[in-house]
Parts: structure tokens; C-alpha cells; sequence
């Protein structure tokens, strides 16, 4: 006689609220695995040889809150300043939006009855979870500024604090709205505008209304494949972060030329910005003209130029900074410039980027690395720029 067991009960089908959140928060423990290494060689730097570095990453994130704390001691700018800290939450999130709502994900929960207090729940879920490392920085840098009690925060702390919650709840606002907005149909402007697909994007950069044959002009390859996407195809990504991308890298430039004073610490804040464009220009770039790349195999191009013009939207993108950087320190005599060794920082910052637009993606272990070694090289070089 054969026994046989009871059939073990089949577990209970989760909620989508809670299957959303737990693969969205899979998706962004992975995104801030690759990324940890970055902000740990950049606070590592930060605070070598410092004294109280533990008080480093504290006053760093009271920067976060300084503005708006100003803003309630000053009255009328504290509605624009707590509008402006909740824009700022809902750019994280419209930056993470690739993260949070995937064209899969999509196509998936559109074929499912599920209704629309549920999406927006899950939503809110989501947002929370991707604005919560900002929330702990606000927290910390919160508690750093009123720990030292300063004397024009006491009569406005009240106001201040309430405003920093009304702002948070306002990036959390924010962020659900922009998730609901990319659920409308294809059709619909906001989702066509920020995630074009290959073949839209190809559409766009390749056909061109039937006009007269007097009327056309011939287009260079690279023009139709790397310039054309970043402006309407799709590419628009790296287009923007080609834009701010090559804005951060100047403003060291800009801020020695203000202040005038502080050249090594410009030329170390240089150092790290540059890497970080190049490394995001560069991802961006590589994945969203893959579709493009892949559909020329057949058409008689050479590959390697394609691809060393891709490279180089990296590099171009600090070019800029680092080039008006160095003629900012020339120009203003800075006392004990040692010019050669700001020319050896500058190619060796611009070696770093080139090297890293031009390897071959590896893990994340290589690449930190990578990133740690070129990294510490520009910075000392950039404390050796005055005698």
C-alpha cells in the first residue's frame, strides 16, 4: 500500500502593490550596487587627511536643507525654495523613471483588470522607496543644523521643518503624477516625448516627408546615426546629459574664476565630475544607439569609426570644463602656479575619460578600479598644481 502525502496549500498570490514594490526595490538595490563604489572612493577622498572627517558626510547633507531653512528665516522665498526642494524629489524620479516603469512592465500590467486606486498606491509605494536615500540625507543634514542651534533658525525651526515635510510630500506627489502620466497610450505626448522606442527613433532620424529631389541633401552617416538621435531620436537621453553633463564640468572653472582662490580643491571637484559625465554620457550613449548600430550591420559602414564617434560624445562633453578650467588659472595668476603640472593634470583627466569611454564594459569590481586608480591620480596631481 502506497502512502501518499497531503498536497502541500499553494501559497497565497501576492497583491500587485506588493509585487511592484518588491521588484522595483530588486531593480534599484542593483542600480545603487553598481553606483556604491563611486560614492565610496568620492567620500573616501573627500575626507583623507582631514580633521573630524567623520563630520564630513553631516555637513555635506545639511546643504540639502540649508537652502530652505535660509528661505523661512527670509519669509516670502519660503514657498518658491520648499517648491523647488519638491521639484528637485520629483527629478530623482523622473531620472529613475527607466527603473520604475519599464516599457515591459507596461505592456504587462495594461493586460491585467487592475484598477486605477491600485496602480496609484503602488505608485506612491515606488516613489517613496526610490526618494528614501534622499529622505535619510535630508534627515541627517537636518539634524546637523540644528544641532548647532544656530540664532537665526530659532524663531523660523517650526516653519522650516514643516516646510521640509510639505516638500517631501511634494516630491512623493510629484513622482506619482509622472508615473500615472506614462501610463496614458502611446499616443499620448509625455510617453512618446521620454521613452521613444528604436523604431520610433529610427523613423524620425531616417524618413523625411516625399519632397522634390532638388530639394534633398545628402547626409553624412554620422550625422544620420549619432547627431539626429540625440536631438530627435532615440537618443534624447544622452542629448541631455551630453547638455548638463558639459554645464557641471564648467562650473569649476566658473567658481575659480569668481572666487579666484582655491585652485587645487576646483581641480579636484573637475577631476571627479569628469569622470562621472564621461561615465554616463557614455552608458547612456551605448545603450540607447544599440538598435540603431545593430540595424546597420548589413549596410556597408565600418563599424569602428561609428563606434569611436560614440566614444568620443564622452569625452567631448568635458572637453569644455577642463580646457576653461585651466586657461581660468592661467589667466588669473594664481600665486606659485606651477604650469607644467596643471598641463600633466589636464591630460591625465582627459586620458582617464578617454579610457573609460574607450574599454569595453566590464564588472563592477574592474571598473571601480579602474575609477579609484585614475581618480586618486588626477587629485594628486591637482594638490601639486601650486609651489
Amino acid at each position: 500500500m502506497v502512502w501518499m502525502s497531503a498536497p502541500q496549500p499553494l501559497p497565497a498570490p501576492l497583491p500587485y502593490g506588493v509585487m511592484r514594490l518588491r521588484w522595483c526595490g530588486l531593480v534599484l538595490l542593483a542600480f545603487m550596487r553598481r553606483w556604491v563604489a563611486y560614492l565610496l572612493v568620492a567620500a573616501t577622498l573627500a575626507g583623507a587627511g582631514a580633521a573630524g572627517w567623520q563630520d564630513i558626510i553631516p555637513a555635506v547633507a545639511a546643504w540639502l536643507v540649508l537652502p530652505l531653512f535660509y528661505a523661512s528665516a527670509q519669509g516670502a522665498w519660503l514657498l518658491p525654495a520648499a517648491l523647488l526642494q519638491a521639484l528637485a524629489g520629483g527629478a530623482a524620479v523622473w531620472g529613475a523613471r527607466s527603473l520604475l516603469w519599464p516599457a515591459a512592465w507596461g505592456e504587462a500590467e495594461r493586460a491585467l483588470p487592475i484598477p486605477r486606486a491600485a496602480t496609484v498606491r503602488s505608485d506612491a509605494a515606488v516613489v517613496a522607496l526610490t526618494l528614501l536615500p534622499l529622505g535619510v540625507l535630508m534627515a541627517v543634514g537636518t539634524g546637523a543644523v540644528l544641532a548647532h542651534r544656530p540664532a537665526w533658525l530659532q524663531p523660523t525651526q517650526g516653519r522650516a521643518l514643516m516646510a521640509l515635510l510639505l516638500a517631501c510630500v511634494g516630491s512623493v506627489a510629484l513622482g506619482v503624477a509622472l508615473l500615472q502620466a506614462l501610463r496614458r497610450p502611446a499616443g499620448g505626448g509625455l510617453r512618446r516625448l521620454v521613452a521613444p522606442s528604436a523604431a520610433e527613433g529610427v523613423a524620425s532620424v531616417a524618413v523625411r516627408p516625399l519632397r522634390p529631389l532638388a530639394a534633398l541633401r545628402p547626409l553624412h552617416w554620422p550625422l544620420v546615426l549619432l547627431a539626429l538621435p540625440l536631438w530627435r531620436g532615440p537618443a534624447r537621453r544622452t542629448g541631455w546629459a551630453l547638455l548638463f553633463g558639459t554645464v557641471a564640468v564648467a562650473v569649476p572653472a566658473i567658481g575659480l574664476t569668481s572666487l579666484r582662490s582655491g585652485a587645487p580643491w576646483w581641480l579636484a571637484a573637475c577631476s571627479l565630475l569628469a569622470l562621472l559625465v564621461a561615465t554616463r554620457v557614455n552608458h547612456l550613449a551605448r545603450l540607447e544607439t544599440a538598435d540603431i548600430f545593430d540595424a546597420c550591420r548589413h549596410l556597408p559602414l565600418a563599424a569602428a569609426p561609428l563606434q569611436h564617434a560614440r566614444a568620443a560624445l564622452g569625452v567631448l562633453a568635458v572637453l569644455p570644463g577642463i580646457v576653461g578650467l585651466c586657461a581660468a588659472a592661467i589667466f588669473w595668476r594664481a600665486p606659485g602656479l606651477r604650469v607644467p603640472v596643471l598641463a600633466t593634470w589636464a591630460l591625465a583627466c582627459l586620458g582617464a575619460c578617454t579610457a573609460e569611454v574607450l574599454s569595453a564594459p566590464a564588472d563592477a569590481a574592474t571598473k571601480a578600479g579602474r575609477w579609484l586608480f585614475t581618480l586618486v591620480l588626477c587629485i594628486c596631481l591637482a594638490t601639486e598644481v601650486l609651489a
